[in-house]
This record gives structure tokens, C-alpha cells and sequence, in this order.
């Protein structure tokens, strides 16, 4: 097992290390490398190791934020797609800012700043999945502190700068780590009749159907794939792979056979995790993935994929505390404290992220995977999605003072609502009211107007 891991962890890491030297070439990506952006970027530890261990406690629930992706490839490459890419602007953002002012851009890139750091979160528990495996010694809080130390070396030594490469890499093993796993379980079920018959026994042993899809309830698994959906269309990585695809043809098919993968994916995780529950329910849940490796794989794949899993892991935690930490220094401090800051002190930003959100996740309760990565997903939508939409739609009719208070009342009806725990889908609720705020605005413009 060891061997395996070792390869896997010097092949992804010398790539991490050559690409971060590399300087990239940028634009005209054919519909193959669309859909490698797409899932290279949603494919990670909350859709391998969260879905398995959501399907593990809760069945086909874990489908619902695969579903939500699917939706949301298709909503974006088909609807949204078009108006971005005509609008000339290389990000999102860019096209609020143009439309409402540098404060409202200013504002939403800041407030995504919070739904991104959440997705951090899901990186650091779901790396210490991984890190159980392969150090049983280590407790569940030395797990994490070395997650955080490991994701700041890999930002160090380029990985993140490299993901364009190492990106493509790791999405091709992972895809076949998740596949083959899938099969596997489902081949050592006795076929898909006799998986279907075990889990349909476990379902009446414990008083819960796992093979419905709404276990968790209507509202908050119907909700879960709403926050994807609409995360996705409100998320800058998956925005820039139909801009910077070659032609509209080749974003949208790109689109498409992402939108068509995605449920193959997460059936694979959800098949392994079904198993583990049928046949190894001593576990604790966030390792049922990797718990299955260890026991159903040969050693040396075993140890491969699992080095697969924690690069990839590690280096989506990375990227988005250098994500954060770039946004802070470029949109905050070089505004209101000096004009650029060092890389030095760059560094110290991404290292306050991490510690951050180690310290998070060592005072919160461990929780489902998938919940932070849906939680974050809900929260850049509640931003930013109404302005977005009034921005490539209604161009010069809604007043920036209304984009301002939408993008800062959404997130905050959001908050108050989960935290108030209120019997309402608190992102709806938070979409409901940003886009109320946008079509006063946009009233009020074309009676200006007019």
C-alpha cells in the first residue's frame, strides 16, 4: 500500500511543482477541456468522499447535490453562458462592477470570500479521511492540523499556480478511482438486483429507505440541489471555462458531457457507500470511501488512489485559501491599507486562512461533507445571482444602490435564517428576497427611463 501511495504522491506533486513553473497559455479550450474545468473543479473531496459518506448514513440523499450540478451545468452552458461570454468580461465580478460600481464589486468579492472559506472547511475534514487510512495513530485534531500544514506547503511549492495541469491529471484518476470503486462494489454485491435486495433489508432493519432520495426530508435535499444549481452558475471557475472555450459550440458541448458524467460519478460514490453501510456499519462514516479501498482494492491501487484522493483534497484547500487571500489583498487591503502587499505577506494571509479554518472545524461538530460544500454554494449564490442576472439582462435599469443592498441583504437573510433555524429553505428565501430587491430597482429604472 505504501509503495502505491508514494507514486501517486511524488507523480501529482512533481507535476504541482513543473506546472508551477510553467507560465500557461490561456484561452481556446476545446469541449473535452470544458468538461475537464468542470469537473476537475467539482470533483473533489466533497463529491468523493462526502458523497460516500452521505449515502453511508442517508442513502440516495448523497444524489441530490449531483443532480443539483447536472441542473446547473446545464443552466449555465445553455442560458447564463451566452450573456457572460458576449459581455466581454473575464469574470463575474467584473461584469457586476462594470454595471454597478467598484463598491457593489467590491462587496460581492469580499461576501464570496466567506462561501468560499466555507468550502475550506470540507477540504480540511475530508482530507482527514484520508490521513485516518493511512496513519491510524493519528486522532481526528491531529489529522487536521496536519491537513492545514500540508495545504500551505502545496500553495509554497506552486501546486495551486499548476492546477490547469496537475488539474486534468488528478481528474483522470480520480474518475478512475471512483468508477472502478463503484464497480467493485457493486460486483461484490452480486450484481445491481442483489445490491438493490441487501440495502432494501438494511432499509427495513433500520426504519429508513435508502433508496429514496429524500431522506434528510423534501425541503433540505430538494434544497441541497437547489444550492448547487444555482452555486454553480454563481461561481467564477465554472463562468471562465465557457469564456475561455474556443467557440459557444464547444462551451456548451462541454457543458453537456459534463452535465452528463456527473450522475455516473456520483453513483459510484454512493454504490461504495451503500456497501460499506450493508456490510461494514462499525464505521465512521467519513471513511467510507477510503475505508473501502483499503479493504477491497489490492494494496499497491489501494495506496494509489488514496494518494490521489489526499492530493487533490489538499490542493482544492489550497486554491481557496489562495483564492481568499488574494481577493483580501487585492480588492481590501491595497485599497485601504498600502497599494500591494509582499508575497510575503501573502503568505501570512493564506497561513491565517488555513489556521483559521482549522480552528473552525476543531470547535464545530464534524458533520456531513457535502453540508459545508452546499453551504457554500448557497452562500456565493445569495450574493451575487440576482445582480449577475439583472447585470447581463437589464443593463442600465437597476440602480447601483439596489445591487448594493441586494448582494448584502441576501447573504444576510441566509444567515439569519439557518442560524434562527426558521422552517423555511433559507436560500430560497435569501434568492427570493435579492431578487425582489433587483425588480424594484429594475422598476424604478425604466420609469426613470421612460
Amino acid at each position: 500500500m505504501l509503495n502505491g501511495l508514494v507514486v501517486s504522491l511524488v507523480l501529482l506533486l512533481s507535476f504541482a511543482v513543473l506546472a508551477g513553473k510553467i507560465k500557461l497559455k490561456t484561452g481556446g479550450l476545446n469541449s473535452p477541456l470544458v468538461t475537464g474545468v468542470l469537473l476537475g473543479t467539482l470533483i473533489g473531496g466533497s463529491s468523493t468522499i462526502g458523497t460516500a459518506q452521505l449515502a453511508f448514513v442517508y442513502g440516495n440523499s448523497a444524489l441530490c447535490f449531483h443532480l443539483g450540478a447536472l441542473c446547473g451545468f446545464l443552466l449555465l452552458g445553455f442560458f447564463y453562458g451566452t450573456r457572460i461570454r458576449s459581455s466581454g468580461a473575464l469574470t463575474i465580478t467584473e461584469i457586476v462592477t462594470e454595471e454597478y460600481g467598484k463598491l457593489v464589486g467590491t462587496m460581492t468579492s469580499t461576501l464570496n470570500c466567506v462561501g468560499t472559506f466555507i468550502a475550506i472547511l470540507s477540504q480540511l475534514i475530508s482530507a482527514t479521511a484520508v490521513l485516518t487510512i493511512i496513519l491510524p495513530s493519528f486522532s481526528y485534531t491531529n489529522s487536521l492540523v496536519l491537513t492545514a500544514f500540508l495545504m500551505f506547503f502545496y500553495v509554497l511549492f506552486g501546486g495551486t499556480r499548476g492546477a490547469a495541469v496537475v488539474g486534468l491529471l488528478k481528474l483522470v484518476l480520480l474518475v478512475i478511482a471512483m468508477l472502478c470503486c463503484g464497480i467493485l462494489a457493486i460486483s461484490l454485491s452480486g450484481g445491481f438486483e442483489s445490491m438493490f435486495g441487501q440495502v432494501s433489508k438494511l432499509s427495513l432493519q433500520s426504519g429508513m429507505n435508502f433508496m429514496g432520495f429524500f431522506n434528510r426530508g423534501l425541503s433540505m435535499d430538494l434544497g441541497s440541489a437547489f444550492s448547487v444549481l444555482v452555486g454553480i452558475v454563481s461561481t467564477q471557475i465554472y463562468a471562465q471555462a465557457y469564456i475561455m472555450a474556443r467557440s459557444e459550440a464547444q462551451a456548451k458541448s462541454g457543458f453537456f458531457w459534463g452535465a452528463f458524467l456527473v450522475p455516473f460519478i456520483g453513483g459510484a460514490g454512493i454504490a461504495v457507500g451503500l456497501f460499506m453501510r450493508v456490510h461494514h456499519s462499525e464505521i465512521v462514516p467519513r471513511t467510507a470511501l477510503t475505508e473501502f479501498m483499503m479493504q477491497y482494492l489490492p494494496p499497491e491501487i489501494a495506496g494509489f488512489f488514496l494518494g490521489t484522493l489526499l492530493i487533490t483534497v489538499l490542493g482544492s484547500g489550497a486554491g481557496l485559501a489562495l483564492s481568499i487571500s488574494s481577493i483580501l489583498n487585492n480588492d481590501l487591503l491595497s485599497r485601504f491599507v498600502r497599494p500591494s502587499l509582499k508575497p510575503v505577506s501573502l503568505r501570512v494571509l493564506i497561513a491565517l486562512t488555513l489556521l483559521t479554518g482549522l480552528l473552525v472545524c476543531l470547535n464545530a461538530s464534524e458533520g456531513m461533507i457535502l453540508n459545508y460544500t452546499v453551504v457554500s454554494m448557497a452562500l456565493r449564490a445569495s450574493v451575487i445571482l440576482a445582480p449577475l442576472t439583472f447585470a447581463i439582462w437589464a443593463v442600465g435599469y437597476v440602480p447601483a444602490s439596489f445591487a448594493l443592498v441586494a448582494c448584502v441583504c441576501g447573504p444576510a437573510v441566509f444567515f439569519i435564517l439557518r442560524i434562527a433555524e426558521v422552517p423555511v429553505n433559507a436560500l430560497a428565501s435569501s434568492i427570493a428576497v435579492g431578487f425582489g430587491i433587483m425588480i424594484v430597482g429594475w422598476l424604478m429604472g425604466k420609469r426613470n427611463a421612460a
